[in-house]
């Protein structure tokens, strides 16, 4: 996101936001948890948190497997990052924040064929994941590095101008 940030909207919910919030304070970033669209001038950046499953209507399927999902709160996101994008704002989507991103500029995404391997509710679990060369991700961390994962939503076509930069 940068390092000149100073404070950032987390479009959450308070009470599950905490960790995000922790992260950004220990690298002495304000933090706001909202769900309103807000004035974005007063942010720097938005971070938009992991969480449940997207409203399947949004991608064009039926909620077959879906878990938890909230359409009004998927809307509700959505609107908040259309008004950081219209104002050129940096955004960090993590997990479904990255899906929804995906979403707003046209892609799609898919339910996971094998949840088994990838959705793990009573636990951390960690995974190798790859970072393409040239990435951001790559500049910090290499071409490996272990990801916290538990979803079973997946990018299925990435939007036309977003880049996939790690797998």
């Amino acid at each position: 996101m940068g390092k000149n940030l100073k404070k950032v909207l987390i479009a959450g919910e308070p009470d599950k936001t905490v960790n995000y919030e922790n992260a950004m304070a220990k690298l002495g970033i304000l933090t706001e948890t909202s769900l309103h669209v807000p004035d974005i001038s007063f942010y720097d950046g938005l971070i938009l948190p992991g969480g449940g499953d997207i409203d399947p209507k949004l991608f064009g399927q039926l909620p077959d497997g879906t878990d938890f999902f909230d359409p009004a709160l998927d809307r509700l996101q959505l609107a908040v990052l259309g008004a950081f994008v219209l104002g050129r704002k940096p955004v960090l989507g993590i997990c479904k924040g990255m899906q929804l991103i995906n979403l707003y500029f046209g892609g799609t995404i898919r339910n996971v064929a094998d949840r088994a391997l990838h959705q793990h509710p009573d636990r951390d679990v960690f995974h190798p994941a790859d970072n393409q060369p040239g990435s951001f991700l790559h500049a910090l961390f290499g071409f490996h590095m272990l990801i916290n994962s538990s979803h079973h939503q997946c990018i299925d076509t990435p939007a036309k101008d977003l880049q996939i930069i790690q797998r």
